[in-house]
């Protein structure tokens, strides 16, 4: 009898850790392996793993890091059905996870970089499918601190409705193997939160964790990136002033109140700011993340060790630490932002208040059908069809200048006849690169005003606002009194 009492408190314990909640708070700090197995060859991207950074990684006090591995190039699994993987690197991926339990950090491995299935996911929805297949029985044995994350970033051509498509099927097929493990399922268009409403997620699946990634403001995180078109020219500092902070909690604001109505637990699988940013800023924004995410309940993954965005130099092998303290800390004063008082110029919009009908504004629907009226001073956007994208309906004004290290304010008041989403941008016409992106504006039938600050990275001449109303339902959306005002206290290094 002894004997099946204490089978059942280990049965309780093991359901217990197996709800997606539970192994949520386990992952808690987390620090991303980016640049290693993620790469089209390890190596290639300037760091490998190392087994001394599990216990380095541990002794900063994160408790889970997420090993981001590309499994599709044909060095590691063959192009043509059944689509192996081939057992050297399978050894290598399943070395990475068994370091990180043996150091007391959980674990999370995913599909990384598949940029095939982006630009042909019918073509290689089999292969992709044969990864879990053959990588969530080699771990079924394993404990609860080992994860599973579907697909980063799912983007292009794999669509948000190829995307619920394809998330189901592997879902079933990883739940063969692996009935109770935590999954981790990301968004379309890039696993950002501007797709989060379109999600299509089992009910009943209670071990599900949902990912969300942020660069915002991406000008900032990626000013200078070698790999992102246009950004030489950005240099962007974050002082952590009020508006600066108000933005990225109203963005996280959104991604809780999804959370709670879906029952999800939500990690942060990728944040940080690239090493071109000064070192102030990228600890201020950092912090301020960080504290916020932890007060809204969620678990986080730093983008990442030891590269471009690192916490560590490989080379000097030191910690940087004034990254360190912006992560780990206790420290919640940074969440305080005092309101500061607004002085706006006037707006350098034409008929933002919409008396001219649609004169000034133009509808464009590349991937969707849509039609508009203006009635006494509201524009009105009927959807016919979303399209597959969310930038596949727009409301488009351009071109006006934006001045280097001015600061902006977009303003304009939205609702809806039902709860949904839609976004806003401002960017330029030629390299299409966004210098102020609200993905997910959670409209409801209540008319509401919604502003974003924003600083320009580099003067532009051929600027533009973009409203997105597309990618997800029908939901009609009316938008009123557009404004795009510079303030009066521009922000420079």
């Amino acid at each position: 009898m002894k004997y099946f009492v204490f089978l059942g408190i280990v049965l309780a314990a093991t359901a217990a850790m197996a709800d997606g909640f539970a192994v949520n708070k386990i992952l808690g700090r987390g620090m991303n392996l980016g640049n290693m197995l993620d790469a089209p060859s390890e190596g290639e991207w300037g760091v490998s793993l190392d087994s001394a950074y599990f216990p380095l990684i541990k002794s900063k006090g994160f408790t889970s890091v997420r090993i981001p591995v590309r499994w599709s190039t044909a060095a590691r699994m063959d192009t043509a059905a059944p689509y192996a993987i081939h057992p050297a690197f399978f050894a290598r991926v399943k070395w990475a996870v068994d370091q990180a339990l043996k150091n007391g950090l959980a674990a999370v491995v995913n599909v990384h970089h598949y940029n095939e299935l982006f630009e042909d996911p019918d073509g290689q929805h089999d292969r992709f499918v044969a990864i879990w297949k053959q990588a969530a029985p080699l771990f079924r044995n394993y404990s609860d601190s080992l994860v599973f994350e579907v697909l980063n970033e799912p983007n292009t051509k794999l669509t948000i409705s190829k995307w619920n498509s394809l998330l189901r099927e592997t879902l079933d097929t990883i739940r063969r193997s692996n009935p109770t493990r935590a999954v981790i399922v990301g968004t379309a268009e890039w696993g950002g939160m501007g797709c989060l409403s379109a999600l299509n997620l089992p009910k009943n699946d209670r071990n599900i964790i949902l990912s969300v990634h942020y660069y915002l403001p991406f000008t900032f995180t990626h000013q200078k990136a070698s790999w992102v078109k246009g950004s030489a020219l950005w240099d962007v500092a974050w002082t952590g002033d009020y508006f600066e902070k108000k933005s990225i909690a109203d963005d996280f604001e959104y991604v809780a109140q999804y959370a709670r109505e879906n029952g999800l637990p939500v990690n942060i699988g990728e944040f940080g700011a690239n090493k071109e940013a000064d070192m102030g800023s990228r600890a201020r924004w950092t912090a301020y993340c960080a504290r916020l995410f932890e007060r809204m309940g969620f678990s986080w993954c730093y983008w990442e060790f030891c590269s471009n965005f690192g916490i560590y130099d490989p080379d000097a092998k030191k910690f940087r630490d004034t990254l360190v303290r912006a992560l780990i800390s206790k420290d919640t004063s940074v969440l305080k932002a005092a309101p500061q008082p607004l002085k706006t110029r006037a707006s350098l919009l034409q008929n933002g208040n919409f008396s001219l009908g649609r004169q000034h504004w133009s509808l464009a629907a590349p991937s969707g059908r849509a039609t508009d009226t203006v009635i006494s001073g509201v524009y009105r956007l009927s959807i016919l069809d979303p399209g597959p994208f969310s930038y596949g309906i727009q409301l488009i004004q351009g071109n006006f200048t934006l001045d280097k290290g001015a600061r902006y304010m977009l303003s304009f008041d939205a609702w809806s006849a039902r709860p949904k989403t839609m976004g806003a941008k401002v960017q330029d016409m030629e390299f299409h690169s966004s210098y102020m992106v609200y993905k997910s504006i959670p409209l409801t039938p209540k008319r509401r005003h919604f502003f974003k600050v924003f600083t320009m990275a580099q003067t532009r001449k051929d600027c533009r606002v973009c409203f997105d109303a597309g990618g997800s339902d029908t939901i009609g959306v009316n938008i009123a009194n557009v404004a795009l005002c510079p303030l009066d206290f521009p922000l420079k290094k």
